[in-house]
């Protein structure tokens, strides 16, 4: 199974093979070494890179895929391989949704602020992993749908940007 992935306008192509109970994980840039997947649970991975052993936590919503290695977490978008467009340059959404059941923890934004393209607006945890959502347009705050320690459920709108007239 091949997976194409885009983590801040870099594309990675993610091999993974069947390996008895495990998958093997192997990256075609290179610069990752090969490695064991592992699953411990619905959530939940253990990493075998040599001998060294690695637990990580994942979460995924749509085309967006979160990876959590103790503190730090990252976000990548699974992307078709055919597209040969950034789809980081791609128009987004003017409603920032929540891509699975959580907690509001902290709103990043104020009603009326002007917000850039990646620019973190809310930060939500979900399945003990704390992600920042980022804008996807330009534009301003225009309505905040959530507050901070509110639970909200998958695809719920938590905030909504008009874009820039010249976004438009």
């Amino acid at each position: 199974m091949e997976l194409h992935l885009q983590e801040k306008g870099k594309r990675h192509l993610v091999r993974l093979q069947p390996e008895g109970e495990s998958m093997r994980l192997e990256l075609q840039d290179g610069e990752s070494p090969l490695c064991v997947i592992e699953a411990l649970d619905e959530n939940a991975i253990l990493l075998r890179v040599g001998d060294e052993l690695v637990r990580a936590r994942y979460a995924r919503s749509g085309h967006q895929l979160w990876v959590q290695v103790g503190a730090r977490v990252s976000s990548f978008k699974l992307v078709d391989e055919e597209d040969e467009e950034d789809v980081d340059a791609a128009v987004g959404s003017p409603v920032v949704r929540a891509p699975m059941p959580g907690k509001v923890l902290a709103l990043l934004v104020e009603k009326g602020q002007e917000v850039e393209v990646g620019q973190a607006v809310v930060r939500v945890e979900a399945m003990k992993m704390e992600v920042e959502l980022s804008a996807t347009i330009a534009g301003t705050v225009e309505t905040i749908h959530a507050e901070a320690e509110e639970l909200v459920l998958p695809d719920a709108p938590l905030v909504t940007i008009a874009p820039h007239e010249e976004a438009q």
